[in-house]
């Protein structure tokens, strides 16, 4: 059975400087120090400043570095929700690479036995402007920007890639360039609330701005809703995701994934692979302390139940053939909302663990 155990490495550093209701001006950084039998070791972090400088922008980011295989994956992210008090705005980017990533194949009845290598580097830029049409509802258009080069990966006992696929038409990689535009509506007042909901429409268009661009679209719709079941001492976190794609000889690393850790945290990242996905996550969450201090709002225990796969565009999955597991967290809420959060996931494959800043979703 193949593990990831992410766990603390240093003592986190939080500096609060004068809270406020949904975050204040918090920074907080969590050291990390990581195993697997995939990366080896690493070491990493999570950072976020809320209230950057005690204005209305959030920045976090998130840095991952591996002994084995030169794993390095950085991502970093700014939004401001109310700019002038009507404007959405949304800026970040992700650079990562490795000289052996893992690909089962396309559709749910694929076998961790059957598994190809691959090197990678993949970059991408983002932007989203958005703005306040009427109480928390957002709308607006955005600009993405992904550059993906594969090569052959540095095992020298698992099969590569290109072996397997040589007629791929994009197999060295491609560059890809979209406008987006989307939808929000979102009643959550913090980072990690007890109550509200959320909906999340995108659409994704290919520009061909640039040599190597595909005729790609891309449909995202998320629906989420926190229900309270007694008091705000314990809630039921219901949340669904459908994601889609069309276009022609869309290449692997552009189709829809489901494994990870906000999507089924049983399996491994990427695990699943094809032209469209389904996932729901039925968490119910329970405070089990409030300290009262001015460290840790409260702690909260969760379990989780959550399904989903992959599928052709031609098919509609049927109830009894979806993947499952189960997720147990707890999660440690410090002043303005921010979660630091623990999971172990247990799934038909994996079982696995992670520590993160913030909520998975």
């Amino acid at each position: 059975m193949k593990k990831i155990i992410f766990f603390l490495c240093l003592i986190f550093f939080t500096q609060k400087l004068h809270a406020q209701n949904a975050g204040g001006n918090q920074l907080l950084i969590l050291p990390l120090f990581g195993y697997s039998d995939e990366q080896g070791i690493g070491i990493g972090a999570n950072a976020a400043w809320l209230g950057v400088s005690g204005t209305s922008w959030d920045a976090n980011t998130a840095l991952y570095m591996s002994s084995l295989y030169g794993q390095f994956y950085l991502s970093g992210d700014i939004t401001n929700k109310k700019l002038f008090d009507f404007l959405y705005v949304n800026v970040g980017g992700m650079i990562y690479k490795g000289q052996r990533s893992l690909y089962y194949g396309v559709g749910n009845l694929t076998d961790i036995k059957d598994v190809s290598q691959f090197s990678i580097s993949d970059q991408s830029l983002y932007t989203r402007l958005g703005i306040t049409i009427a109480p928390n509802i957002i709308t607006g258009a955005g600009l993405i920007y992904r550059s993906t080069s594969i090569d052959r990966g540095a095992d020298r006992i698992l099969p590569q890639y290109l072996d397997m696929y040589p007629n791929d038409p994009h197999q060295s990689g491609t560059t890809n360039t979209a406008t987006t535009v989307f939808l929000q509506y979102d009643t959550r007042t913090s980072l990690s609330p007890q109550e509200g909901q959320m909906i999340h429409v995108s659409w994704d268009q290919n520009q061909p701005w640039f040599k190597g661009d595909l005729s790609l679209q891309r449909l995202q719709i998320t629906a989420l809703k926190l229900w309270p079941i007694s008091d705000k001492n314990l809630i039921l976190l219901t949340r669904a995701k459908y994601e889609h794609e069309w276009g022609n000889e869309v290449p692997f690393f552009l189709e829809s994934k489901i494994g990870g850790m906000s999507s089924l945290r049983g399996y491994k990242a990427n695990r699943f692979t094809d032209n469209a996905s389904q996932v729901v996550n039925l968490e119910p969450r329970w405070t089990v302390w409030t300290p009262g201090g001015n460290f840790i709002q409260r702690i909260e225990l969760s379990l989780a139940y959550e399904l989903g796969r992959v599928f052709n565009y031609e098919n509609i999955p049927p109830l009894d053939s979806y993947h499952t597991d189960w997720d147990l967290g707890l999660t440690f809420v410090l002043p303005g909302g921010l979660p630091i959060r623990l999971d172990y996931a247990v799934g038909t494959e994996s079982t696995l663990f992670y520590l993160h800043l913030f909520q998975p979703f």
